[in-house]
This record gives structure tokens, sequence and C-alpha cells, in this order.
């Protein structure tokens, strides 16, 4: 930057960053301990040692490897903390005008886009596109607000032309989610260059995380970056080859993907079922009930809205010829008049004793 105008804006700028930085509280910054995981980590101790008292010896192996694992954690934020530690000067001091012009003045030359903005007291670079494992990320903007210089992280990074990741649109690079930088190893750097006012070196140290990859800290790892995750099986898979529920609206891979042999939508596991009669899937919407028995079964199987089992039973009770009622071998009682004797019969008259017949 030659030009007066040029000059003119960066002596502001310089000027308006003293004074932020003059605002700031200079002692030294606190000593913050991981004190979340340590008393994790004296938890698991505890239930290790009762463990081992009582002689439990499943649960012994498992709170030793959870301790293993907690240390493990601790490892990182502890070696941050100590490399912070031996290289925090004791009586902090702020930068002058002159250093934070020529670190504004050297942006010119790392940086082949470098935009002031007073009003909104916001310094921005963009940086050169970037390519991760042949994945063009494209360039991003790095924008320092120096009004916010208190805070813990006083930057976004910003893709210029977004190419996210398939499986969540924040990420547009596998260390940037939702413009937030995962600084990793390179944080006690990148915050020493910007407590110093070494605003060049602090851009370029952003600039350096940016084309760098671990896949062990990535938001989203670069070979699933065009991919998205299926719901049922979590294997990642292309994002073209990938189909959507129309149930639930979940992500799923061919595998795992039923589709409803009436109407053919896409299916999860879930939100398909199988007809009772035919056993072929289909959605819930074209597999209605049996008006009987109300299993589910499609369209085709169905007679006169009943299942086959349902409607051969129905058929069954329609056609059953009437039976005569089973007749009781147990012989019926005699009736009264079968047992008083008969009366004899007013024309035939016996003899009578002690006369005679006459003859006619």
């Amino acid at each position: 930057m030659d030009s007066t105008p040029q000059r003119r804006l960066l002596i502001k700028t310089a000027l308006a960053l003293q004074q932020q930085y003059d605002r700031l509280d200079r002692r030294p910054a606190p000593i913050t301990l991981p004190q979340d995981q340590l008393a994790y980590l004296n938890r698991l101790h505890r239930q290790c040692q009762l463990a081992r008292q009582h002689g439990y010896l499943a649960a012994w192996q498992r709170c030793r490897r959870r301790l293993s694992d907690t240390l493990q954690v601790l490892q990182h934020p502890l070696s941050t903390l100590q490399s912070e530690l031996n290289q925090t000067r004791s009586v902090p001091t702020g930068p002058s005008l002159r250093l934070l012009y020529e670190e504004l003045d050297s942006l010119s030359v790392e940086f082949a886009d470098v935009d002031i903005s007073l009003k909104s007291r916001t310094l921005t670079v963009t940086t050169e596109p970037i390519t991760l494992e042949d994945i063009d990320l494209g360039p991003f903007d790095i924008c320092l607000r120096w009004d916010q210089l208190d805070q813990d992280s006083p930057y976004i990074v910003r893709a210029v032309e977004p190419d996210s990741a398939a499986s969540n649109s924040t990420v547009v690079h596998p260390h940037v989610q939702a413009q937030r930088l995962c600084e990793g190893d390179g944080r006690p750097a990148i915050v020493r260059a910007l407590q110093d006012g070494r605003i060049g070196e602090f851009f370029v140290l952003i600039r350096q995380v940016l084309q760098t990859y671990n896949a062990h800290s990535a938001y989203v790892p670069l070979e699933s970056w065009h991919g998205v995750s299926c719901a049922c099986c979590a294997d990642e898979v292309a994002e073209d080859d990938a189909s959507t529920c129309d149930g639930c609206d979940s992500t799923l891979c061919s595998d795992c993907t039923r589709s409803c042999y009436e109407c053919d939508v896409a299916l999860c596991f879930d939100c398909s079922r199988d007809c009772t009669a035919c056993e072929t899937r289909y959605c819930r919407r074209c597999l209605p009930r049996c008006s009987d028995c109300h299993a589910r079964c499609c369209r085709d199987c169905l007679d006169e809205g009943r299942c086959p089992t349902c409607h051969d039973a129905y058929l069954d009770s329609e056609h059953a010829e009437p039976q005569d009622p089973p007749i009781d071998p147990t012989p019926s009682p005699p009736t009264p008049s079968q047992t008083t004797s008969p009366t004899p019969s007013a024309d035939v008259q016996p003899d009578r004793v002690g006369q005679a017949a006459v003859p006619a």
C-alpha cells in the first residue's frame, strides 16, 4: 500500500488498534485448568479403587480403560497449558503504534485482498484458494474484529465460495464450523501473536491452519466431504447415491432403502410394512387394514375389504348348509295317557253275574 489515502487509512487503523489494546486488561491471563476433566478423572479413580476393594474384576477393568482414555484426552489441554505458561511474559505490554502500522502494511504482501472498515472496526484478508486432498474448498476470508480483542476468539473465518460438507452445511472446512476455526496445536502461537500486536503474523498463522488437515480433529472428514451418513447403518454414502425416506426424511444408503411396491416411494425399514398375505413391502398409505381382523394387507390381496384368511372364513359361513337338530338317544318318559288303563267301550257290556243271556 503506497498511495497517500492508503497510508492514511493504515495510520487511522493503527491508532484505532492501539486505543483498543490500551483498553485491555494488561494483567497476565488467568491460569485455567481443565476442571471438568480432572473431576471426572478423580471420580473414575475412586470407582476403580472401590471395585478393587470389593473384588469386582470386570468393573475394575472397565474403570481402568476409562481412566486410560481420560488421561489420553487430558494430554492435549495440559500440554497446551504448559506451553502457554512457559512462554507467557510476566508483565505484558501493549504494541507500539509503529509496530501496528508495519504489521498492517505487511498484509498487502502476504494477501492479495485486504479490506479495512473503520466503521465496523473490522480487518479482513482473503486467502488464496485452498485445496486439501484434491478437494477444492476455495478462498477464505479471515475477519478480525478489533473491538472484540478481549474476547476468546475475536475473529471469524468465512468461505468466499462455500463448498460445504454434505452432512453439515455449517462446515465449510474440515476445521471450520459456523465460522469458528478449530486452531488445534496452533492456538498458543495465534493467541500470543494477537496479544503482542503482531497482526500480520496472526493472519499468516490462521492461514497455515487452514492449509493443514488433521483427520482426527476434523468436524467432517475429507473422505466423506461430499457424502452423507446413512441413518440406518451409519455408513457414509455419496450424496448422489443417497435416498430420503418418504416417511421420516432420514438419509439412506442403497442397501438400507426399501421402496413401496405400489407408489414406489423410498422408505426406511421402520417406515415400511409387509403385507400379511403376500409379504410384499409397502408404505403405510398403500397398506390398508382388514375390516375384520385389522391386519395390514395390500389392496391386491384384499377381497371386499377382507384379508384372504378372513374372506375365506366369511365365504365358509355364507355357504354352509343348515343342519337338522341332533337326536337325543335318551328315551322320553311316558306321558300320563300312556300310564292310564283304557276305558271300555260303551257298546260292549259284559255279562251280568246271575243273568242268562237272552237269545235274539
